[in-house]
């Protein structure tokens, strides 16, 4: 089961905002559990200790030797730490130093801390780099950076976790990175708020496909850059640096812009800066696993219910309003990793009725309770069913199974831009915007 929120291939959220107006060993603090409802997902987003040693609590209580839902767990250890990290970690004794923050201002801190990084290591998937290092005394370690935002560093424990890598050889240094105020600040520039956030591939074909007559140019223009070869690039000045999202321009005078999703709280962080610009009119559209037997790969809906698992209590949502096409049902709960997600956990969320999981629509449930006066929708869509006899699992998700959810995406995009028909897809330009 690979990360179903953030975009590895194409497991990513999908969002959409509309807006009229311009614009130590013991750990304190949260409580050991691996799911939080909404709003104290929200409240811990921003919290972790500036040099902890061993595990956060929610990756504390994961034991290796648990079952897993993921039942190809060594492949995917494989791919997202590598072979040579997994060898140092199963038969060496070298310590691991995670560092929070921004990579590139981690990666000059430790050089000018006396740190010696002498190459990185190869692995499949994710954005955090792992490198072999020498730490100011000369000792050999590994170097965890591009770690940002309280979900990844317990996303990226949970591997190390996983492997079987004992408590006193981790460390966790360095402080999370808001990036609020440059979101804000390219915001402010464009001078106006964002239509749509997520699935770029996706809202772009569908907002050509709306009107391809008219839209015959852009076509021409993106099926020509999909075809050129990516352009290799130098270290970022910062994470942010090589993040960007695509802007459409309509004949009609609206505008839309579609993002690729951040991990976790970063979403959340992201979607809250959007509402600060002043986004009013917001519509998240996001993939998730099932924990319902009779659940299929490619259902769609929209949750009725959340589930606390710290006070074991579930609740209305209330304030997602529904996308015309996409059922409103089963009940939710939010984790910060997959890698969490053991057969113990699932028998417990499947006992207290939780039907789905995903990552980051907990911070946007939490943002829309605090803001009454905010239009919200959402839909979730099973990239993944975790039991029963419809168990599928992440690694067959793909391009191909977006194609089919074409129709709840045009829905989606109608009810977000208030679109009648074909005319109000006229696209006048089409650019990207930079942070």
């Amino acid at each position: 089961m690979m990360m179903r929120s953030v975009l590895f291939t194409i497991a990513f959220v999908l969002g959409a905002l509309v807006a009229t107006v311009p614009a130590a060993a013991q750990q304190p603090g949260p409580r050991a559990r691996v799911g939080v409802g909404c709003e104290a997902a929200l409240a811990e987003s921003r919290w972790i200790p500036p040099d902890f040693p061993g595990y956060l609590a929610e990756v504390a209580r994961v034991s290796p030797e648990q079952p897993h839902t993921i039942d190809y767990m060594e492949s995917y250890l494989h791919d997202a730490l590598g072979a040579e990290t997994l060898s140092a970690v199963r038969s060496g004794s070298s310590p691991f130093v995670i560092v929070v923050g921004d990579g590139p201002t981690a990666l000059k801190r430790l050089k000018t801390e006396g740190w010696q990084l002498e190459g990185q290591v190869e692995k499949g998937s994710g954005y955090y780099r792992i490198h072999r290092a020498k730490d100011p005394a000369g000792n050999d370690t590994y170097v965890v950076t591009h770690v940002n935002g309280r979900d990844r560093v317990i996303h990226v424990q949970g591997f190390f976790k996983l492997a079987g890598l004992a408590p006193a050889r981790l460390r966790t240094i360095g402080e999370l990175k808001s990036w609020k105020a440059e979101y804000r600040a390219a915001f402010a520039r464009l001078g106006y708020v964002p239509v749509f956030y997520g699935w770029p591939n996706s809202g772009v074909a569908a907002v050509m496909k709306a009107n391809p007559i008219a839209n015959a140019k852009w076509i021409g223009r993106r099926l020509w850059e999909r075809m050129r070869p990516a352009k290799s690039s130098a270290e970022p000045a910062s994470d942010l640096s090589n993040q960007s999202f695509q802007i459409i321009e309509f004949e009609n005078g609206k505008r839309l812009w579609l993002f690729n999703s951040m991990y976790g709280d970063l979403a959340g962080e992201l979607l809250d800066a959007l509402y600060e610009h002043g986004a009013r009119n917001i519509t998240y559209f996001g993939t998730a696993g099932g924990l319902n037997e009779a659940q299929r790969v490619r259902d769609i809906f929209t949750p009725k219910e959340d589930f606390d698992p710290g006070t074991g209590e579930s609740r209305p949502v209330g304030v997602l309003k529904p996308i015309p096409g996409v059922p409103v049902s089963g009940r939710y709960v939010r984790v910060a990793t997959s890698n969490t997600e053991t057969q113990a956990w699932l028998d417990d969320s499947v006992k207290n009725g939780v039907d789905v999981v995903e990552m980051e629509l907990g911070y946007f449930i939490a943002l829309a309770r605090a803001h009454p006066e905010l239009n919200a929708r959402a839909a979730l869509v099973l990239s993944e069913v975790l039991r029963g006899p419809n168990r599928k699992d992440m690694r067959s998700w793909s391009s191909k199974d977006t194609d089919p959810l074409a129709p709840e995406v045009r829905s989606a995009l109608d009810a977000t831009l208030g679109a009648t028909g074909k005319k109000d897809y006229a696209i006048r330009a089409v650019r990207k915007g930079r942070f």
